[in-house]
């Protein structure tokens, strides 16, 4: 749909699109030529980087997405409509690190508040170990947050106001138990507004004990897990794969968050013993049967 939209362009420009549309489509529905057995599949040359070393990787990828941070986050607009998605959540929050550096602002840390749901169990579960847990969906006891960085919401706050689980902000003030922030998009793009700590709760029944962290619901948003990604469209992307994807259509939803070939950068490790520019593409053809043709 992304694609569709600049179909009418100029009729080079539209075929190139047409091409990319029919792409999309066979990496969707798992009809790409697999060049390799496991399910691999051949990237587009021409905007890959052969990732033979991680931080030299993601060094690589963050200018060809951003430029230079530090001159180019004071067009927070643009740079919001940019990012990068990884797998996996240590890659994510890697990246976030390495981009926050980049910028000239000093760091802030936020500390949560962190307790047991039933306090007859606080004196079992010392607050200095609950700092040190981290559960899915759960930002971590520390935040290391910049003024003028781009966050993104991890909760609905404020569905009216545009506060919604995905916004994007930019951070113009950061306190202890409140941040002030811009909204970076959406009908309420360019309104100010104030983010509280709120008590969230993890859903992951593998935790040591029932706990809950007081805590800002926010993530910076340079990078982002691919499945985070889902209903973000982006000028720019950027693909990082050290590991290939691992369920299905996760390949399909990297590619689709632009709507052309040359807005999205992909680095990828090469396969031991394989060619270069490959990766795996899991899709799982079943599912796809009773909704559409697929042979």
């Amino acid at each position: 749909m992304r694609v569709d939209r600049h179909l009418d362009s100029d009729p080079v420009r539209a075929a190139e699109l047409a091409a990319w549309d029919e792409y999309l489509t066979k990496v969707g529905t798992g009809q790409l030529e697999q060049v390799a057995d496991g399910g691999y599949v051949k990237l587009p040359h021409a905007n890959c980087i052969d990732v033979q070393d991680p931080i030299r990787g993601k060094e690589q990828l963050i200018e060809e997405v951003f430029g230079d941070l530090a001159v180019t986050n004071s067009n927070y607009e643009q740079t919001s409509k940019r990012a990068i998605l990884a797998g996996t959540n240590a890659d994510v929050d890697d990246i976030n690190e390495r981009c926050l550096a980049k910028l000239d602002e000093d760091p802030a840390i936020v500390y949560s508040a962190d307790s047991t749901v039933d306090k007859d169990f606080q004196h079992r579960f010392q607050t200095d170990y609950l700092n040190t847990l981290n559960a899915s969906g759960i930002p971590p006891h520390k935040l290391h947050p910049k003024e003028n960085c781009i966050v993104m919401l991890t909760r609905n706050l404020n569905k009216i106001r545009g506060l919604c689980n995905g916004t994007k902000l930019l951070v113009l003030e950061i306190k202890q138990r409140l941040l002030r922030c811009k909204i970076l998009s959406g009908d309420h793009g360019g309104r100010e507004v104030l983010i509280p700590r709120i008590l969230l709760r993890p859903q992951d029944t593998r935790q040591p004990c029932a706990w809950q962290r007081l805590q800002f619901p926010l993530k910076v948003a340079y990078a982002m897990t691919i499945s985070k990604s889902q209903g973000q469209s982006l000028d720019r992307a950027g693909i990082y794969s050290w590991s290939p994807v691992f369920t299905h259509g996760q390949l399909y939803v990297a590619y689709s968050r632009t709507c052309s070939p040359d807005s999205t950068i992909y680095a990828v490790r090469s396969p031991d013993g394989r060619a270069p520019f490959i990766t795996k593409n899991i899709v799982f053809r079943e599912i796809l049967s009773d909704a559409m043709d697929v042979e």
